[in-house]
């Protein structure tokens, strides 16, 4: 009896094998690139998937160009642009990396340093905005509704 599952595990084993080369894993595969800044460098956050949607910051790092930082959406596998928001107050507001965004239901809220901004997320509209200019952490932090920079 042994031997009879020996052999039809290798048999199982031989022809489950596929004879061409399996895909590598670690090497993803380019669906879709769009030129936020026209090739110049520049700061923004990480990107948000929202439905669909990738949703990304983007601000001129460059000294010699001033720009409103904006925030577009796109669809994750075409690359169309969705909308744009481009409401910030000033153009020397900027991102600065990594934690200066907060998710919660279709609301995104980021942090440019110098104020706090809601967009909802299937629009690309702004739903408020802090009013007095302050000087802070880019950091967002929350629970539900609920957040601090």
């Amino acid at each position: 009896m042994r031997t009879i599952i020996f052999f039809v595990s290798i048999i199982f084993t031989l022809t489950g094998c596929s004879k061409t080369e399996q895909p590598d894993n670690t090497t993803p595969k380019l669906l879709w690139k769009v030129p936020l800044l026209n090739g110049k460098e520049s700061f923004s956050f990480n990107p948000v998937i929202y439905k669909e949607w990738v949703i990304y910051g983007v601000k001129y790092a460059r000294l010699d160009h001033f720009e409103k930082p904006k925030v577009a959406a796109f669809n994750k596998t075409t690359g169309a642009k969705i909308w744009e928001w481009s409401d910030a107050k000033s153009d020397t507001e900027t991102y600065s990396g990594f934690d200066d965004t907060y998710t919660y239901q279709n609301t995104l809220v980021i942090s440019t340093r110098l104020h706090v901004y809601a967009i909802d997320m299937n629009t690309g509209k702004s739903l408020w905005t802090t009013k007095a200019v302050y000087s802070g952490s880019p950091s967002i932090v929350g629970v539900g509704e609920k957040f601090t920079t």
